[in-house]
């Protein structure tokens, strides 16, 4: 049975009203949950209630209209989070996290059960686990299992454990209900870069390795989607290297899809990853994908050489050269064409079926 009719579902987490990859993930997984659950998001760090992606049906509550800040700032959040966990009482919290998240909630968490039995807390992991560094690491070690259960994106993040009962492996489902069609070659000569302007997503790496590919390619350009702290330093990097007329930063997109849709190719430069949600979106647009190969996530979306590339990490000279690769006239087709069946794995239906069966057994 995955009936969930009726139960109340709490999410606590850092920001919903930004564009980032975790609120991509949120606003397709959780949406789906409101139409048989009462669900409410709890957004710590959110000044205002003006979300980038639509949440229908769904109650949302921003913490943190009095601009606090640093980790005392963080803490008093949790807290006033808790005391509506403690008011509403509800059947399962789920905690999207992207790092901090999930260990500072940890002694609230035990705190709670002091209460209430009843309320069941879920740790949802966004980034590989491996890509902490050694002293968040150790404390991940101590505070997840206080949690009834623990999911991660990959079966790689299941494997860094020894005690893996209350683990569990669930991917992104895709945001998209259709796939696109395969397509031929390249007809507008844009690469599509998307994530947040931040060290992780390594766009800093991607602009060198753009303007070596430009050197053979002068009819290409790409559009890197999102927004973050390193714009600054990632336009001047593009204007340093004289490819104002290659590259532009779009900044945040209300139609990711369409933007898609004009790409030619998708590239992900990140240091390190999750399970990366625009790769998934990509493939729905039977795009071809270039990436770096970071300890998860692009390889469990990407098959080298079947649907696109995925190259040694910070290695921009080969990056260049995947991307020409991909693009060549007897590659292109075959890419997009397996690109787009792969895209198939991150149905959203079944994807939700694993929550509601998860939900179910708690």
């Amino acid at each position: 049975m995955n009936d969930i009719a009726g139960k109340k579902i709490h999410v606590i987490i850092d920001n919903i009203t930004t564009g980032g990859g975790i609120e991509r993930v949120c606003s397709v997984i959780l949406p789906l949950l409101a139409q048989e659950a009462d669900v409410k998001i709890i957004g710590l760090l959110d000044h205002d209630l003006h979300t980038t992606y639509h949440f229908p049906d769904i109650e949302i509550v921003a913490l943190n209209k009095d601009n606090l800040s640093g980790q005392a700032g963080y803490l008093k959040l949790l807290s006033k989070a808790f005391k509506l966990v403690k008011k509403d009482r509800p059947d399962i919290v789920l905690y999207p996290s992207m790092g901090r998240l999930t260990v500072f909630a940890a002694p609230f968490i035990v705190k709670d059960r002091c209460f209430s039995r009843r309320t069941r807390h879920i740790a949802c992991e966004h980034i590989a686990f491996s890509s902490h560094s050694g002293m968040v690491l150790r404390l991940k070690r101590i505070t997840l299992p206080r949690y009834d259960r623990v999911i991660f994106l990959t079966s790689r993040d299941v494997e860094q454990f020894s005690k893996r009962s209350k683990l569990l492996y669930i991917p992104n489902p895709s945001p998209f209900t259709e796939i696109s069609d395969a397509r031929t070659a390249p007809s507008s000569r844009i690469a599509i870069g998307v994530g947040r302007l931040t060290y992780q997503k390594g766009f800093d790496l991607l602009i060198p390795a753009w303007k070596d590919f430009i050197s053979r390619h002068p009819d290409w350009k790409l559009v890197i989607a999102g927004e973050g702290e390193d714009r600054p330093k990632l336009q001047s990097l593009i204007q340093q290297n004289g490819l104002e007329n290659h590259c532009e930063l779009h900044g945040n997109s209300h139609d990711i899809g369409d933007l898609y849709q004009r790409a030619d190719i998708m590239l992900m430069p990140s240091r390190f990853e999750g399970l990366p949600m625009s790769l998934i979106e990509a493939q729905c647009h039977a795009l071809p994908i270039v990436a770096f190969d970071c300890e998860t996530g692009p390889r469990e979306i990407v098959t080298h050489g079947k649907d696109g590339y995925l190259v040694p990490v910070f290695d921009q000279q080969q990056f260049s050269d995947a991307i020409e690769n991909a693009i060549a006239p007897d590659k292109y087709a075959d890419l997009s064409s397996a690109a787009a069946q792969n895209a198939r794995r991150f149905d959203r239906q079944e994807i939700i079926n694993h929550w509601k069966q998860l939900f179910a057994s708690i």
